[in-house]
């Protein structure tokens, strides 16, 4: 029987497949299968993974033409054998015993979902440095997203975790891509920890998830795309009833985080589309926490803070580099 089906969605990662590659062949974990699939990769990403397949009967190759992320780990959702479902980025690499102290967590507590906390990692010049990163669970017992809504405020993280197979195909979780590529994650992980009847937890790390640049913000493609990830968590919500004031509450941190790195991807003539957006965001506030009223008063007050920061801030801050630059040259 298969305990785990692993999934690696592959584009454009040479340089990092032989780290991540064998640190999934090396689980203590034996009864696993790994399912690579090449999104229509131009390096020789899909090469690296035919030669790891052909010397590993537990591995697949899926081929595609490049169509993103998403879809990328819907074709391992469909392919998927498994009692439980793992995502595994091609950039990062796991603990040998990752998949073994997850698949045991979830068994001995009849979990939806299993996760753990991971290790961010950057890779410098003359060193890598790594930080423990997600929270601190202290209940062995299993849990409900409303018990510990703070996992919302935190990066999604989906990797770090293990998804029973029938769990997503019951509810028919699956990625959403949407008009932009790019955070995924986001909709997934709200999908799963909200409809998750029993979630259990590991405090310790046992993924590496690599950063590639100090300032990630410069992964945003454009500064519509966040605002469409925020716009599908919220809506996700409210199709599902969602009544719980500490879950909109932990959501609205990882807004405000967001907006940040919206604020430092906008260029000027992303100011009037962001003005309308901001105010359209607030709106929705106001209308969601008609029922909430302590997180109403906490939330509402950040509207003038976050008007100030787009209109009397950044984009001006932005407007007076951008002028000195031209006069030094």
């Amino acid at each position: 029987m298969v305990k785990v089906s692993v999934i690696i969605p592959i584009y454009n990662v040479e340089a990092f497949l032989g780290e991540c590659l064998p640190s999934v062949q090396a689980q203590t974990l034996r009864e696993i299968e790994i399912l690579l699939v090449d999104d229509g990769s131009s390096d020789n990403s899909g090469k690296i993974a035919e030669s790891f397949a052909a010397a590993d009967p537990r591995m697949r190759v899926f081929r595609q033409k490049n169509s993103g992320y998403a879809s990328a780990c819907n074709v391992g959702l469909s392919m998927a054998c498994g009692k439980y479902i793992s995502i595994v980025e091609p950039d990062d690499f796991i603990e040998p015993n990752m998949l073994e102290r997850l698949y045991n967590c979830a068994e001995e507590n009849r979990a939806d979902v299993a996760k753990a906390r991971y290790w961010e990692m950057l890779d410098l010049p003359q060193k890598r440095i790594e930080r423990v990163c997600g929270a601190v669970i202290e209940s062995a017992k299993p849990f409900t997203l409303g018990d510990h809504p703070e996992l919302l405020s935190m990066h999604p993280s989906i990797w770090s975790c293990l998804y029973l197979r029938d769990f997503i195909r019951e509810f028919g979780i699956s990625f959403i891509s949407g008009r932009y590529r790019g955070w995924e994650d986001n909709p997934f992980q709200i999908q799963t920890l909200f409809l998750a009847r029993r979630i259990s937890y590991v405090n310790d790390p046992l993924y590496h998830w690599r950063v590639l640049s100090p300032m990630d913000y410069v992964k945003i493609p454009c500064v519509e795309m966040p605002i469409e990830r925020i716009d599908a968590m919220h809506s996700f919500l409210a199709s599902e009833g969602c009544s719980n004031p500490q879950i909109y509450e932990a959501l609205f941190r990882r807004d405000m985080v967001y907006f940040k790195k919206i604020f430092q991807k906008a260029a000027l003539a992303d100011l009037p589309y962001l003005r309308g957006r901001v105010k359209a965001y607030f709106r929705r506030l106001a209308a969601e926490d008609a029922l909430y009223t302590p997180v109403r008063n906490r939330r509402l007050v950040m509207f003038p803070c976050i008007y100030f920061m787009l209109t009397k801030f950044t984009l001006p801050l932005k407007r007076i580099l951008k002028t000195a630059k031209i006069r030094l040259k």
